[in-house]
């Protein structure tokens, strides 16, 4: 590995350690202040702060993991610090499309579209449950719990309506809010890129990007540095953008 690059790992290992996680520790993160657009979001009935916070949290717990890793030793096993950081990626994503547009209507609805989409895959691994043998006790708790859930999507399309949805749907494709927040032409978005991709075909056990490497039985030490990177700056990008929204008002 090339010092440049050696450096730019010390550089996150720093940054995780002295920023992101004091930052995951400072409850004060948690509630937007008095006047912002967060708090103003706030008023209208339905919190769109928590995601964007859970989300980032989501993000640093698991670029935290690869950095452990990072710094007991060098980086053995092919795979798994890849798939790890693209669900860090994909937070990272989620968070600066949610907190993106300087409009509090579409980042209301944006916000109603990611519970709705949460709410989603909670009741279909609800569902499932539903399949299983359980107690008496346990098969009333599912059922409650799936009321609830109707209730809330009941409650998530009413608001949606206000804002002039007639037919509540699930947000843009990860996909597609990646390639709409970075230029892919440049090295740090073709290396988020790779990773959405890659990172993908290990997380569902594909083998073709394997297939791809001269040597896929080494770990990748020439595509992990700007991976790494590309994910850090995603971050970066959705913490700077939640403390905006969540300390000053936009004009």
């Amino acid at each position: 590995m090339r010092d440049e690059q050696q450096q730019r790992l010390d550089r996150i290992v720093e940054w995780m350690y002295t920023v992101a996680d004091p930052w995951m520790r400072d409850r004060s993160s948690v509630q937007p202040q008095a006047g912002s657009d967060l708090a103003e979001d706030d008023t209208y009935g339905l919190a769109v702060s928590p995601p964007p916070h859970r989300g980032i949290v989501m993000a640093l717990d698991h670029l935290g993991a690869v950095v452990d890793t990072m710094v007991t030793g060098p980086l053995k096993r092919l795979n798994p610090h890849f798939t790890v950081l693209r669900t860090a990626l994909v937070a990272g994503t989620r968070v600066c499309w949610l907190l993106d547009s300087d409009m509090s209507d579409e980042r209301r609805l944006r916000a109603i579209q990611y519970r709705f989409e949460n709410l989603e895959e909670q009741r279909v691994a609800l569902t499932d449950f539903s399949d299983i043998p359980v107690a008496d006790d346990q098969g009333e708790t599912l059922a409650e719990s799936l009321e609830i859930i109707a209730m809330e999507r009941r409650e998530l399309e009413s608001r949606a309506l206000e804002l002039g949805v007639n037919k509540l749907s699930r947000p843009l494709s990860t996909t597609k809010m990646l390639k709409s927040l970075v230029d892919l032409t440049t090295p740090d978005g073709t290396g988020m890129m790779h990773l959405w991709r890659t990172g993908s075909a290990s997380a569902h056990g594909h083998y073709w990007a394997d297939d791809l490497r001269d040597n896929p039985a080494t770990f990748n030490h020439e595509w992990f540095p700007p991976v790494i990177q590309g994910t850090c700056l995603m971050i970066s990008r959705a913490m700077k953008l939640h403390h905006k929204r969540a300390t000053r008002r936009s004009a």
